[in-house]
């Protein structure tokens, strides 16, 4: 796998030793998501090498004869999206000199609380997934989350 920096790829793995460690089946399915959302919405072809890899890895789950969804693939890769699209017009005012004020002229403040807590649901949602996938494989734990912002 390789490393990234601000979408740019900046070590390969060739560099660093090889440690065999498998990922859980839940963290692959949602990092095939991401990263195909990344190759959809930033026209990176340098992730596809990435892909290959968890593609790769998720054979593996494969030939152990473990069911695996597509709807589990279709329901990450919709709530990543959302995730997507909320946090990234927040990152394009980060940037900014007084990103308090870039804040307020962009989404006003309590959109930006409203923004913040729907992502926080989203990421809750997204845990719940995950959480789900590996109560039916018996593949991975449970990701718990306290005191996470908009959790009940």
């Amino acid at each position: 796998m390789f490393i990234y920096c601000r979408n740019k790829r900046i070590f390969k793995r060739e560099y660093f030793k090889i440690i065999n460690m498998e990922i859980t089946l839940p963290e692959l399915i949602d990092r095939i998501t991401i990263l195909e959302l990344k190759i959809e919405r930033l026209n990176a072809p340098y992730i596809k090498d990435e892909l290959l890899e968890c593609q790769k890895a998720l054979a593996k789950f494969k030939e152990r004869k473990i069911e695996i969804k597509d709807e589990w693939f279709k329901i990450l890769k919709e709530v990543n999206g959302k995730i997507w699209d909320l946090e990234f017009e927040v990152r394009e005012i980060m940037d900014a000199d007084d990103v308090w004020k870039a804040a307020e002229e962009k989404f006003g403040f309590e959109n930006l609380g409203k923004r913040a807590q729907t992502i926080a649901k989203l990421v809750i949602d997204r845990a719940n997934i995950k959480n789900e996938i590996a109560q039916k494989t018996g593949q991975g734990f449970k990701e718990v989350k306290t005191d996470y912002c908009g959790q009940k």
